[in-house]
Order: C-alpha cells, then structure tokens, then sequence
C-alpha cells in the first residue's frame, strides 16, 4: 500500500470508521454464511422490498427451506433481521423470565381447498406446531433490555430489540401479502395447487444473549426491585445462550390486513394468540470465526 500523508490518513481513517458504524457488514456476512452453509435453506433474496398498509421496508435475508421445495403440500419461508450492536457500548442483551412453554406460533397462509372453489383472497391464520421444537429454544416473557455502558455510564433500554421485533414482523406480513397475492393471481389463471405457506421470523444479533431466572414473589413492591442473590443469568455465573424465542405482541398496525377476516373472538384474553408473533433471536456472537452457531441454528430449523 502507498505511503499517505495526513489529510489521506483522516480521510482513510473517516471513511474506515463510516464502514463499521453500521451493519451492512453484519448483514453481507450473515447472508453469505447462509448462502453458503449446508444448512437445508436456500437463499432467495437480500434486500426485499415488501409493503404492508402505509409501510415500507426491505427484509435484509429471505430463505426458503430447501427440504421443502418438492412438497406438493407446504413451503417455509424464513425472514431475517440482521440486527448488528456497537460492542463497545453493548454488552448483552436480556430477556425476561423463561417459561416452560414452547410452543412456537407460525404464521400459515392457507387459501381454499380448490381451484373450482375460488375465495377473494386466501386469510392468513396461525397453527400452532411442535415440529421446531429440536432447537431447544426457550420461551421468554414478554419484557427484554439492551444492556451496555457509554462513557462508563450504565445504560438499559428495551428500545433497539423492539425496533428489530418490529421491523421482522412487518417484513413477514409484507412477504405474506405478497405471497397471497401472486396465489390469487395463479387461481385465476387455472394453475394453483393447494399449498400451505408458512412464515418463520428470525432476528439474528452480534449481541450476547442473556436469560433472567427469578420467583416473583421476591419482587418488592415498594420499591420494584429484586435482591441480587434472588435472580440469576445462568448456572452459577452468568451464561450467554445460543438463541432463544419470543413470543411479541404484534399491533395491528404491523400485521397483514386480510389475517383478522376470520377472527371471531373478542375479547383480549382471546385475540390474543392472533397478536402474538413467536420470533427466534439467535446471537453470532459466540460464531464469530466460524460461523457455527448460525449453521446449528438453521440446520435445526425444520418441519
């Protein structure tokens, strides 16, 4: 390399730190290492563009199992958010008490049963299935927090992790909508075939991730806190996991239009399911060289 004097060193140095203050780097990596891994999903696409109401957006990595593309019956389609972390600033991020549920929700696009039987657009509406279950994943509540320090300041905000639940969640409606769109137009045109389209959420992470483990009962209510010897975050010392799921309650604002057609229920207690989102958040931060806690993921990411 050329020798450079000091106003091509700044410029070297500014345009060096631009390249790594945000995550297209983190993204390029993980859809290469997903391009290119035996993990049974094909890449389709980087970049998406999707749409749902007044929402635009790009879905950085979408994949289709590749286990199912001969199905007559089924395809899969996971949807990746790429969430990159400074690491100077963060240290975790950490999730609410774990629940001895896990029974994950997919989105299931579902339209009628024949071809001579045409409905106005297939609905979107859940089923509920075990068959993911090999990740071994744990079911977390609904609360999460960035943690980190700035200038050896502590910081904590749940901010950064819903910005990234949001944004896979309209990514998924926006590929659902689309998906049943191009469904109909197949219906018109004589050549659907019935076929189930399921939709997996995923919000991959350079963050370490962290479970908290606490009774509630040791909870004060005066002041809202817990005693330090009451909670823990893993098996004695603090232990990162490999991923987790999270069941987010999605607004209406971010779910596809056409999936509350067949609703009937009304009250909150009920409707509730039809909120709920169950996003895997898998971290690379112990994959860092060789890429195999993206690879175990995907690789367990199944019917």
């Amino acid at each position: 390399m050329a020798l450079m004097d000091n106003s091509e060193r700044d410029l070297q140095k500014i345009l060096y730190d631009g390249l790594n203050q945000h995550g297209f780097l983190f993204q390029e990596r993980c859809a290469q290492i997903l391009e290119h891994a035996s993990t049974g999903w094909r890449l389709e696409a980087k970049e998406y563009p999707v749409s749902i109401a007044s929402k635009d957006t790009r879905i950085d990595i979408v994949l289709r199992d590749a286990k199912m593309l001969a199905s007559d019956s089924a395809s899969v389609y996971a949807i990746v958010e790429c969430k990159r972390v400074n690491t100077s600033y963060t240290r975790a991020w950490l999730f609410g008490k774990q629940s001895t549920l896990q029974i994950p929700l997919v989105v299931r696009l579902s339209g009628p049963v024949t071809a001579n039987n045409p409905v106005p657009l297939g609905t979107l509406r859940y089923s509920q299935t075990e068959k993911v279950l090999d990740l071994g994943a744990s079911l977390m509540s609904n609360w999460w927090l960035e943690i980190g320090r700035d200038n050896n300041k502590f910081k904590s905000s749940p901010q950064p992790i819903e910005e990234a639940l949001t944004q896979v969640c309209i990514g998924l409606s926006g590929l659902a909508r689309e998906q049943e769109v191009q469904q109909y137009k197949r219906i018109r045109t004589g050549q659907w075939k019935p076929m189930d389209t399921y939709f997996l959420p995923i919000v991959v992470t350079n963050a370490p991730l962290y479970c908290s483990d606490y009774k509630l009962r040791d909870v004060d209510l005066t002041s809202g806190t817990i005693p330090e010897d009451k909670v823990s975050f893993g098996p004695g010392t603090p232990q990162p996991v490999p991923w987790i799921l999270v069941n987010y309650g999605a607004s209406r604002s971010i779910i596809h239009e056409n999936f509350y057609e067949s609703v009937m229920d009304n009250t909150p207690k009920d409707l509730k399911e039809y909120h709920t989102r169950s996003i895997y958040v898998v971290s690379s931060a112990n994959a860092a060289h060789d890429a195999k806690g993206l690879e175990d993921f995907f690789s367990k990411l199944h019917f």
